[in-house]
C-alpha cells in the first residue's frame, strides 16, 4: 500500500512537470529527484546530513514515502504509518492545481521552446509533435478589434524600442551568465562555507537564465502580435468571439449577445414610439 500511494503521488508530480513546463519541467523534476536522495534520509540518517538537506527534508515527498515504507517493513509505531501516507497524499493537491491552472498560461512559452529546439536541426531533441500555441490574450484581441490602426501604431512604437534595446539586453544577460560562476569561484578562496557558495551560484545562474528566457519570450510575443495585426479584421473578430466564448461565456457567443442588445434597443424604441403616440392621443 505504501508503494502504491508513493507511485500515485510521484506520477502526478512528474506528469504535472511534464505537461505544464515540458522541457524545463523535465529538468526541474530531475533536479527534484537528485535533491530527494540525500534530503530524505535515503542514504544516511538526516541528522548526519548538512544543514541544507535538514532544512528541505520536511518539504520533500519522498521523505514521507520512505518513512511509510520503513513502518511497513520494520513494524508500526503508533499512527506514524497513516500519518506519513496522508502527508504524502497532500503533495498531489499542488500538483493538480498547477497542472490545471498553470498549463494554459504556459502554452505560448512552451511552444517557443519547441520552435527553438527544432531550429537546432536535431542538435537538441524536441517533442515529436509541435505544440500548438494558445490564443492571444483577450485584452490584445479587444484592442486590435476596437481600434486596429491606433493599436498597430502603438505596437510598432513599442516594437521599435524593444528591437533597439534587444542586442544590448542580450549581451548583458550573457555576460551575467558567464560572470556568476567566476564570481563565486573567486569567493571560494575567501569564504569557507562551500554549501552557501554553491547555493548562491545556482541561484545566480537561474536568475540569469530566467532573464534571458523572459527577454526571448517578450521578443516572441511582439512577433506574434505583429502577425495578429496582419490578419483581416473578420478573422480577428472571429478569434475574439472564440476567446470570449471560451474564457467568459462558454454557452453564449458574442453574436447572440449583440443580437439580444439590438432586439432590446428596437423593442425600447417601439415602446417609446407607442408611449409617444398614446400621449399624443391623450392630448388630442
Amino acid at each position: 500500500l505504501a508503494a502504491i500511494v508513493a507511485s500515485f503521488v510521484f506520477v502526478n508530480i512528474g506528469y504535472m512537470f511534464a505537461v505544464s513546463f515540458r522541457h524545463l519541467g523535465n529538468a526541474l523534476f530531475f533536479l527534484l529527484i537528485i535533491l530527494q536522495v540525500p534530503g530524505s534520509a535515503g542514504m544516511y540518517p538526516i541528522e548526519m546530513m548538512p544543514t541544507f538537506f535538514k532544512a528541505i527534508n520536511p518539504w520533500l515527498p519522498i521523505t514521507y514515502s520512505n518513512n511509510a515504507m520503513r513502518e511497513a517493513l520494520a513494524g508500526f509505531y503508533g499512527h506514524d504509518y497513516l500519518r506519513n501516507l496522508f502527508t504524502l497524499l497532500l503533495f498531489v493537491l499542488p500538483a493538480i492545481v498547477v497542472g490545471i491552472a498553470g498549463r494554459n498560461h504556459l502554452i505560448n512559452i512552451n511552444a517557443l521552446f519547441d520552435r527553438r529546439l527544432r531550429e537546432t536541426d536535431h542538435l537538441m531533441v524536441a517533442a515529436p509533435a509541435p505544440l500548438k500555441e494558445d490564443h492571444h490574450r483577450l485584452a490584445t484581441l479587444v484592442k486590435s478589434s476596437r481600434d486596429p490602426q491606433e493599436y498597430r501604431e502603438l505596437l510598432e512604437e513599442r516594437a521599435a524600442n524593444f528591437d533597439a534595446a534587444y542586442p544590448r539586453l542580450t549581451v548583458r544577460g550573457t555576460i551575467a551568465l558567464l560572470c556568476v560562476p567566476a564570481f563565486f569561484f573567486a569567493l571560494s578562496f575567501v569564504i569557507d562555507n562551500k554549501l552557501a557558495l554553491i547555493g548562491g551560484m545556482v541561484i545566480g545562474i537561474a536568475l540569469a537564465y530566467s532573464y534571458l528566457l523572459v527577454l526571448e519570450f517578450m521578443r516572441d510575443r511582439i512577433e506574434r502580435k505583429r502577425v495578429l495585426m496582419s490578419l483581416p479584421p473578420e478573422e480577428i473578430d472571429e478569434m475574439l468571439n472564440d476567446a470570449l466564448q471560451e474564457e467568459l461565456m462558454p454557452y453564449v457567443s458574442i453574436n447572440e449577445i449583440l443580437a439580444r442588445k439590438a432586439g432590446r434597443r428596437s423593442g425600447n424604441g417601439a415602446d417609446a414610439q407607442a408611449r409617444g403616440a398614446g400621449e399624443e392621443g391623450g392630448d388630442e
